[in-house]
């Protein structure tokens, strides 16, 4: 059973929006909810996950999205690099 599992659903969402590089105030907006409450939901899935902070939560919840922001990061300066 994977950690995410544990989740809520409206962690799932709250992380989800997370991943998407949200801010609380931006999830609470989304989501129709008080950032405190967003902030509490975030708070809880740092727990569940014994994720330090909300990246490593990301990452720990689906490794596969961090290897493709490295990749994409790692063409960006490429293209950077050739370009320049």
């Amino acid at each position: 059973m994977s950690q995410s599992a544990k989740l809520t659903a409206t962690e799932r969402e709250v992380l989800d929006d997370v991943a998407r590089g949200l801010s609380n105030i931006q999830i609470a907006l989304r989501q129709f909810r008080s950032h405190e409450t967003i902030r509490t939901h975030v708070k809880n899935l740092l727990a569940k996950l014994k994720a330090r902070n909300r990246a490593h939560a990301m990452i720990y919840d689906n490794p596969q999205a961090f290897v493709l922001c490295h990749y994409k990061r790692a063409q960006a300066l490429c293209h950077r690099d050739a370009a320049g």
